[in-house]
């Protein structure tokens, strides 16, 4: 279910924040790819990119209602 507060919000702000999630979780996988095949970031660096990704995607969900697939 959406956030109500979230859609009574003009739909710029609205699309504002979803393109800022959306692309704080591509940039978090691509982050996550380079790393794994330099080996630039530990495991414990991974990790919190991974907890990234599931925090901005689970907000998505809660705003918009939509359920995102990773």
């Amino acid at each position: 279910m959406p956030s109500e507060s979230f859609q009574r919000l003009p739909l710029e702000v609205q699309d504002i924040v979803t393109s800022g999630l959306e692309t704080e979780i591509h940039t978090a996988f691509e982050l996550i790819g380079e790393a794994k095949n330099s080996g630039s970031l530990s495991a414990e660096e991974i990790g919190f990119l991974e907890g990234d990704i599931i925090r901005a995607s689970a907000l998505r969900s809660q705003l918009t209602g939509e359920d995102t697939q990773l």
